[in-house]
């Protein structure tokens, strides 16, 4: 009987290992919080502190729960003392973690820069010496002149072998690209010129297909201008497919973006690309400009011709939206002389 009564109750005992276990978990979080430590050291610990802690914090909180009167400041102190050690320790605990990801956050960041400027110095390395070393001269000629550009490089292209040829060719398509967006918004302005759109006389066919059509005509012009300055805003980024289907080696293929990349950030270049996108959106403009006016001369023309009387109103409508447009028009001419000059 005397070693029965000498025994804990079980709630006693809990109590004791739950100010145990916290004891236990406020040193390991101590020993994590250790800069010499390595980061991978401190996750384990980290994750056996928050284990010990919650134990503690589950023992103490069980204590309390199953306390008696007989028992009272057996259970009551050390129950009490283990869940509030616990519960602070563990939010020192979550607050070390935060400093320590923060400060993690920019050290990740530099090794990454550290990274990648090791990669581009390499390439760098890469591209100046022997045959991966870039031998295409790279250049953005006036636009009229590049069918004869790409003929040349062509002929070059034919000289070589390998993956010099195969360079050679995927610099010519690129160019081509080009050319071709070019080559489009002169057939549109071909045919917007010839399309008489302004000119009220010429609506010979009164149907509403006849309006869609005409409006189509000005919205063809102001999306080829869109294209061209979409290939121009690519010019680098695009020169990646033309270099994938003539089949150029990924190593290859860098060194050739990179060197593409160089010539275009040259000052001189990037102005010219600058003024020639600004000439694109300045004839987008005008596509625009042409759609709205065509669109009031072919309901004047139809008013005129099915209701005399109020055919006036539309004319007001149509004289407004054509002094519009010529006035885009003259605020393009600035804008487009600008190009011209750039491209010379």
């Amino acid at each position: 009987m005397d070693h029965d009564d000498s025994q804990p109750s079980p709630a006693v005992s809990t109590a004791r290992k739950s100010l145990g276990l916290a004891f236990a978990g406020g040193l390991l979080e101590l020993i994590c919080r250790t800069d010499v430590l390595d980061i991978r050291v401190q996750g384990v610990l980290g994750l056996l502190t928050l284990a010990l802690l919650l134990i503690a914090c589950v023992f103490g909180l069980l204590a309390l729960i199953r306390i008696n009167h007989a028992d009272l400041f057996a259970i009551l102190l050390p129950g009490l003392a283990g869940l509030i050690i616990g519960i602070c320790c563990l939010f020192n605990l979550a607050s070390w973690n935060r400093s320590a990801s923060a400060k993690a956050r920019p050290r990740a960041g530099q090794l990454e820069a550290a990274r990648t400027s090791a990669r581009e110095s390499a390439g760098a390395r890469l591209s100046s010496t022997g045959r991966s070393a870039s031998m295409v001269r790279y250049e953005l000629p006036p636009l009229e002149q590049i069918p004869a550009v790409i003929q040349k490089i062509k002929a070059d292209a034919a000289r070589h072998q390998g993956e010099d040829a195969a360079v050679l060719r995927a610099w010519a398509a690129h160019l081509q690209r080009l050319d071709s967006a070019f080559t489009n918004t002169a057939v549109a302005l071909n045919r917007l010129q010839s399309a008489n759109l302004l000119d009220p006389g010429w609506v010979l066919d009164f149907s509403d297909n006849e309006g869609v059509r005409r409006r189509g005509i000005a919205n063809d012009f102001s999306d080829a201008w869109r294209e061209m300055d979409r290939t121009l805003a690519t010019f680098q980024g695009s020169y990646h497919e033309d270099l994938r289907n003539e089949q150029v080696s990924t190593r290859r293929a860098g060194v050739e973006y990179q060197a593409l990349g160089l010539f275009l950030q040259q000052p001189e270049v990037a102005a010219r690309i600058a003024s020639l996108r600004k000439y694109c959106v300045v004839e987008q403009e005008i596509g625009r400009g042409y759609n709205y006016a065509c669109g009031k001369v072919f309901d004047y023309a139809r008013m005129a011709r099915s209701t005399p009387e109020l055919a006036p109103q539309f004319r007001q409508q149509m004289d407004n939206q054509l002094a519009s447009l010529r006035q885009t028009q003259q605020t393009a001419a600035s804008a487009r002389q600008e190009a011209i000059k750039a491209l010379e």
